[in-house]
Parts: C-alpha cells; sequence; structure tokens
C-alpha cells in the first residue's frame, strides 16, 4: 500500500473545519498535524504565547512539534487521549487520527494552565528560545486557567472526532485508489489507441501513394515493386487490425468483458503472419526473426486465435525492445495431454536479459493478472496484463528464463483442441 499524507487522505478545508467547531465548542486552542508533527492546519484558538512567541522560536516551534507527536503516539499506545503538560509548561493533549493501522496524524488542543505561572521558570524559557522574558511572562499569564476535570472531558471528546476522521481517511483512500485505478487504465488504453493510430495512418499514406501510382502508371503482371508493396501494405493491415485487437482486449479486460472466442484456425500461417507483423520493426533493429513448426504439429487447432496470436506478438516485441541485432526464435511444438493438444510456444532471444528481481516481478505478474488485483503501470503498458489475461483465460501456463547478457526464453504452454 503506498504512502499517503493526511491532507490527501482528507482534504485541508474539511480538516480546518473540523478544527475550528471543536476550537468554538471547547474554548481551546486546537491544530492537526501529519505523522511527522508539521502542522497541515492553521492553528484554532492559539495563544500570544504559543502561536506568536514560542512557536516563532527555532527551538520554541521544534519543541512544538516534537510534544504533538510524542502525545499522540502515547494515545496510539495506551488507547486512551493522551493528557501532557508541554515543554512550555502549558496543558495539552493529543489524539492519533489512524488509517488501517497506521498512525497519519494527530488531532492535538490546549494551550490552557491548572496552576499559577511560575515566573522563574518561564523566564528561564524565554532565554532558552531567546524570547523577551516580560513579554514572554506577561502572555503566559493571560493563557486561560481550566481544572483538569475539564481537559481531561475535552480530551476524550477530540479523541471522538479523531476516530471520525480515521474512518474518514480510510473511505477516501478507497474512492482515491478507485479514481486512479481509473486515470491508469484511461491512460493506458490511449497509449495503445495512438499506437494503432499513428501505424495507421502511415499506411494510409502509403496506401494513397501507390493507389495514385497505379492509376498513374498501370500495373503489370510482374511488376516485382507491386507486389512489395502489395505485400508489405496486406502485412501492415494485419500488424494494425492486431494493435486495434490489442486495444480492445485491454478495453474488455477492464471492464471485465474479457471472453474467449474459440473458432478452428491454421496455426502455421497464424505464426507466420504475426511474426510479419513484426519484421519491419526487427529489422530497424537488425534483429532477425526465425520461426520452426515440429512436423507433428497439426496443421489447424481448435482455440482462441486472436488470443494466441496476441501471446505471440507480445513476446515477439518484447524481444525486439531488448535486443539489437540478435537472432529472435519462435519454436513451437506439441504434445498430448488426454483430449487436448497441448500447444508449446518458446520465443528465445540473445538479447541483454533480464535481472533475478525483475524477472520474477513479471513473471508473477503475467501469471497472476487476471488472478489478481495487483496493478503496474510499466507492465500494463508493454501489454503483459493482456498477455496474463489470455494464458489465464486458456487454463494455460507461462515460464520466462532469462540470463543477464545471454537472453531470455518465454515458454507458454495452451491446451487446445486438434481442429
Amino acid at each position: 500500500m503506498e504512502q499517503l499524507s493526511l491532507s490527501e487522505m482528507i482534504p485541508k478545508e474539511i480538516l480546518q473545519e473540523v478544527q475550528d467547531a471543536f476550537a468554538r465548542f471547547t474554548g481551546m486552542a486546537s491544530l492537526i498535524s501529519d505523522a511527522n508533527g508539521v502542522p497541515v492546519t492553521k492553528g484554532t484558538n492559539f495563544t500570544h504565547f504559543c502561536m506568536d512567541l514560542t512557536r516563532q522560536s527555532q527551538k520554541g516551534g521544534q519543541m512544538c512539534r516534537e510534544c504533538g507527536r510524542k502525545g499522540a503516539l502515547e494515545a496510539l499506545r495506551t488507547g486512551k487521549p493522551s493528557v501532557y503538560v508541554c515543554h512550555a509548561g502549558l496543558m495539552d493533549y493529543a489524539a492519533p487520527i489512524m488509517f488501517n493501522n497506521r498512525f497519519i496524524g494527530s488531532f492535538t488542543g490546549g494551550q490552557v494552565r491548572i496552576e499559577d505561572v511560575n515566573e522563574d521558570e518561564i523566564r528561564a524559557k524565554a532565554k532558552e528560545y531567546d524570547i523577551d522574558p516580560e513579554e514572554y511572562i506577561d502572555a503566559a499569564k493571560r493563557t486561560n486557567h481550566l481544572d483538569k476535570e475539564t481537559i481531561e472531558r475535552s480530551a476524550q471528546f477530540l479523541s471522538d472526532i479523531a476516530g471520525i476522521l480515521s474512518k474518514l481517511a480510510f473511505q477516501r483512500y478507497h474512492l482515491l485508489e478507485e479514481k486512479r485505478q481509473i486515470e491508469r487504465s484511461t491512460k493506458i488504453r490511449t497509449e495503445l489507441l495512438k499506437k494503432y493510430s499513428a501505424g495507421l495512418n502511415d499506411d494510409l499514406q502509403q496506401l494513397t501513394e501507390f493507389l495514385i501510382q497505379v492509376a498513374d502508371d498501370g500495373v503489370e503482371k510482374d511488376d516485382v515493386k507491386t507486389r512489395t508493396l502489395s505485400e508489405q501494405m496486406a502485412d501492415n493491415m494485419f500488424r494494425h487490425a492486431s494493435e486495434l485487437g490489442d486495444a480492445i482486449d485491454y478495453m474488455d479486460v477492464e471492464n471485465e468483458d474479457f471472453a474467449l472466442h474459440e473458432n478452428i484456425y491454421d496455426v502455421r500461417w497464424l505464426i507466420a503472419r504475426r511474426i510479419n507483423e513484426q519484421q519491419a520493426i526487427a529489422e530497424m533493429k537488425g534483429d532477425t526473426i526465425r520461426y520452426t513448426v515440429d512436423e507433428d504439429v497439426p496443421k489447424f487447432l481448435a482455440g482462441d486465435p486472436s488470443m494466441v496470436g496476441s501471446i505471440i506478438g507480445k513476446c515477439i516485441e518484447n524481444s525486439i525492445r531488448f535486443t539489437q541485432g540478435s537472432d529472435i526464435e519462435v519454436r513451437i511444438h506439441v504434445r498430448k495431454q488426454g483430449y487436448a493438444t497441448m500447444l508449446i510456444i518458446e520465443i528465445a532471444d540473445y538479447g541483454v536479459g533480464i535481472e533475478p528481481e525483475k524477472l520474477k516481478e513479471i513473471e508473477q505478474y503475467m501469471q497472476n493478472r487476471g488472478k489478481s488485483d495487483y496493478f503496474n503501470d510499466e507492465f500494463e503498458t508493454l501489454g503483459f496484463a493482456t498477455v496474463g489475461y489470455s494464458v489465464n483465460a486458456m487454463f494455460g501456463t507461462i515460464e520466462i528464463d532469462s540470463k543477464l547478457g545471454e537472453g531470455t526464453t518465454f515458454t507458454i504452454t495452451l491446451p487446445q483442441v486438434e481442429g
């Protein structure tokens, strides 16, 4: 759980209103501070003695913050409101503001005295804090004089208010988390659609130029350039369909509408098409993509070709991202398991590899996404969310083997049916 400040959990204006109402009701000073003792509100009913003199001194202000923090921690330890004599000789009280059993701030009050002012002690404090002694003594005499019983009743009331603020913090946290998850999902959807749109615009321009050329010059059956452009555009269209499919899959994941769409598909055609989609990017980095399909792999399988293709494409894309001038190998095997044909997809590169800790995070994320609420911006943007959901939806498994400086191998095993 991320560390959130008190003012993120509860807006400052609400804290200030609650504090002001308490101060009006009790006639005492009050202040709300964060977990480090730093005020997040403006002090209410603060005395001249505290606000203008003690807290304005460097050492005095530091001691005030430390007193408030210690008082709240003592209340946390005992489970009761803490009533104590502050460093400057006044009675204060504190109650902790909690979130999920964690101390996130304190509600303090007081600045009253239960005994007559001891001028010698005040004069000594004035010297320590570099304050004019006579002004400090006069200000001390102007503080309210109350009996201890009244102070303790007010402290209990303060504790009740702190408990309400703790509940507000808990509710606010869940609202913030829901809002942030929506923002993160929207951001990633936008990035996926931008990627799709940018590539589509480039290829539509290429298509326009091609059609203009055909209109101007005609097409010869043996025109190699035309055939090459046609094949390239066909591959690009498949790539755009794939990228759009990724974006739609991600939206389905976030909308909890992720489902299998099973059909009969040609394994070899699917793999070849997915590799062709990545060829241009691989060539720009000097990478070569090779693939082999064992002879015993059936020509047709029954499953979700879109999901299978997306998994292959994402893993190849990841390999390209972390390689330069390297071979990327796609190897396809099968094994029988009861009535199922286990499709085994290996995607190996000889790139930089993945650090052990990072490898563990990625593997757990891809294995668990779809089974847990854990969210990681980087992994989502890289497309690992849809890979994890797809593998889990097809009751498959995914393993990653990687060594720094030697490369990475993704092994995906998916139960399919021979078509």
